[in-house]
């Protein structure tokens, strides 16, 4: 089974997480990587101290039909 790793992701409050015409070839939509740059505007002398203290994310994912109660189509 494939396994996919999100480092960072941004999602704006209503629920948007990509850009306008999303796709194949622009998987955040069109200029999508834009809307998660504010997210990540460092200096570069700083990154390097951020990315050492950041705790690392951790999630769970359910196979399909994980649980009893399920949204159809999922």
């Amino acid at each position: 089974m494939p396994k996919v790793v999100v480092r960072n992701f941004a999602i704006s409050l209503d629920g948007y997480g990509a850009g306008p015409d999303q796709s194949l070839q622009n998987p955040l939509g069109v200029k999508g990587e834009e809307l998660h740059q504010w997210a990540f505007k460092t200096a570069p002398s700083t990154a390097c101290s951020a990315r050492r203290v950041a705790r690392p994310v951790r999630t769970k994912t359910f196979p399909k039909k994980a649980s009893k109660i399920s949204v159809p189509g999922f």
